[in-house]
């Protein structure tokens, strides 16, 4: 599905293809299973937290990960970018980073922390933007390979908005079957986990009247927007069969960004960073 769905992407959106050459990097390393040495282990306090359902699985880790593949990966997406021969990214260029930098790149991704990555750019040689869009995709393997070293313990009694494995923000909701079942999906680790229908994941807002939806021009039937008056927050909904494989909410979200430039248009956003931080220093 992923690769399939890189490549409709690429036909509907060809201005994409530099970008997308850099994703397919991150989906093809997903795959990998050496990401999977090394899993930190999650702490005895997990299950009361579990219980509490507001501590993601992540931040319940022992000591944080300390990847081995982490460089060798970062120069794979480096070089990725430099090919794509754009004027943003050819920035990387004059990017130079040992396995201490990487490292701190990758911490500073997982934190959602832009400003630490701001600094980090400013000491490696290049320019934020450029290091940002890249270090975007940097934590993707380790924190499927996280995923995947946790399942069947992650809980599904979960309440928070977050990713109930990773903490991030959700990439999207699916509303599945006949039933109408509303899932959140997590573009980073993969997980997807049940979630109400008539609650915003950033806030908490069950208000109704606070709560609303904008429906795309022809696509009513497929998607929709769901926004939040109280704290301007706003996630895209998807109408699905099922919840889908783990990679797919990142194709997803690539798919639909039509909707996100609707809702941004209206003055909705994205909440910046994650839901639940790690208890480490980036």
């Amino acid at each position: 599905m992923a690769m399939t769905g890189l490549s409709e992407l690429r036909s509907r959106h060809p201005e994409w293809a530099p970008w997308l050459s850099v994703v397919d990097v991150a989906l093809c390393e997903i795959r990998n299973p050496a990401w999977q040495e090394g899993m930190p282990s999650v702490s005895q306090s997990a299950r009361s937290a579990t219980r509490a359902s507001s501590t993601s699985r992540l931040s319940c880790c022992d000591v944080p990960p300390n990847p081995t593949h982490l460089q060798p990966f970062l120069d794979r997406l480096v070089r990725a970018a430099l090919a794509a021969r754009t004027p943003s990214l050819g920035a990387l260029q004059h990017a130079r980073y040992d396995a201490r930098a990487s490292m701190s790149i990758f911490m500073a991704a997982l934190q959602g922390d832009d400003e630490r990555l701001d600094a980090l750019a400013s000491q490696i040689g290049t320019e934020p933007a450029p290091l940002r869009a890249v270090a975007s995709l940097l934590p993707l393997p380790w924190l499927q390979a996280f995923r995947r070293e946790q399942a069947g313990r992650i809980s599904q009694a979960w309440s928070a908005g977050y990713c109930p494995c990773c903490g991030s923000w959700p990439a999207l909701a699916k509303i599945c079957g006949i039933e109408r079942i509303r899932y959140l999906g997590c573009g980073r680790c993969g997980h997807c986990w049940e979630a109400e229908g008539l609650k915003c994941p950033y806030c908490g807002m069950r208000d109704h009247e606070q709560l609303g939806m904008l429906l795309p021009e022809g696509r009513a039937e497929q998607s929709a927007i769901e926004v939040c008056k109280a704290c301007e927050g706003y996630v895209k909904a998807l109408r699905t069969l099922g919840p889908g494989e783990p990679e797919d909410a990142l194709i997803a979200d690539l798919f639909s960004v039509e909707l996100d430039l609707a809702a941004t248009a209206r003055g909705y956003h994205r909440p910046s960073g994650v839901g639940c931080r790690m208890g480490w220093e980036s």
